[in-house]
């Protein structure tokens, strides 16, 4: 139900505007406002889908607004008009009223205003002060003129989801406040965003999966790539109920049982290097999960001299270890 306004009643035609609008009467038979229905009757486009995320622009007053201003709402109502246009006037109080009606469920309200010598952003903020409009209007670019250019009408209202997203595209102008309201009440709170997953490789930092998840899913994990000599040992962060994105990272295990003893950096062969290591073990000045694991080679259960000249005679070929 519409909520009661206890603004002041605001006149529609104001004096300072009714010679705009006489003015620019040859410019309403080129945008017409018509119904809806009329146009997809018709067969245009609409512009349900597009992704407007990426707009990036000003306010009538020139300050700068981009596309992240629609990750903070729940759902995003933009209106299309020009002053000259006594429906578009009629529907800006629609937007005023859209606004606090819907503010506590996180709506956001946008003017966007079609620019032409009667319908200029100085204009526009006049107007809005005058009466009492506190929704921002903002100027068209590329993105927020390849929306509204589908329909070569005004006015035009776009239903936007908090990522960009056009769910529902309204040409034409509304019967009344109602049907405003009712199409905003079917949408708001029906956006379900996405996040991102990524699951990396703790051994080799590779992105394995990058996968989006609706808020409070879960993501199916990819199958861990496999490393000789490393055992998967599982997930580290939690990739259940998800509503943040998140990285994930595969941890690995050593496979005691790949490597022989002497094998103290674990590249599969005995060498002058892995001799090397021990030593420099012994003197605590070298440390490694290789060395501890299998620096004993001569298996007393002590990692010394003796276990690295064992290496290097096994490496060198003069014995076995």
């Amino acid at each position: 139900m519409k909520m009661q306004n206890t603004r002041p009643v605001r006149s529609r035609f104001r004096a300072g505007f009714t010679a705009i609008i006489l003015a620019a009467a040859m410019l309403l038979t080129v945008f017409s406002p018509i119904t809806a229905s009329v146009f997809d009757e018709a067969g245009a486009k609409n512009a349900v889908g597009q992704d407007i995320s990426a707009f990036s622009t000003t306010d009538i007053h020139g300050n700068a607004v981009n596309g992240s201003v629609l990750s903070d709402a729940n759902l995003i109502v933009i209106h299309y008009f020009a002053l000259w246009s006594p429906d578009c006037v009629r529907e800006m109080d629609y937007m005023q009223d859209a606004m606090e009606e819907f503010e506590s469920s996180g709506l956001l309200v946008l003017g966007l205003l079609h620019e032409d010598s009667a319908s200029t952003p100085e204009a526009c903020a006049a107007f809005m002060e005058e009466n009492d409009y506190t929704y921002t209007v903002l100027r068209q670019d590329s993105v927020l003129s390849a929306m509204v250019s589908e329909y070569p009408m005004i006015p035009q209202t776009f239903i936007v989801y908090p990522n960009g997203i056009v769910a529902d595209h309204f040409p034409g102008s509304f019967e009344s406040y109602s049907q405003l309201e009712e199409l905003i009440s079917s949408l708001i709170g029906s956006f379900i965003p996405n996040h991102t997953v990524r699951f990396y490789d703790g051994l080799t930092y590779r992105l394995i999966l990058r996968v989006s998840v609706p808020h409070g899913h879960d993501a199916e994990p990819p199958e861990p790539p496999y490393h000789p000599g490393y055992v998967f040992a599982g997930w580290v962060g939690d990739y259940h109920n998800v509503t943040e994105n998140r990285d994930i990272k595969g941890v690995y295990t050593i496979d005691p049982d790949y490597y022989q003893p002497g094998d103290v950096d674990m590249d599969g062969r005995l060498t002058i290097s892995d001799a090397v290591m021990v030593m420099r073990y012994t003197m605590g000045i070298y440390y490694s999960d290789g060395v501890l694991m299998f620096g004993d080679a001569d298996g007393n259960g002590t990692i010394d001299v003796a276990d690295a000249l064992l290496i290097m005679r096994a490496a060198l070929g003069l014995s076995g270890v």
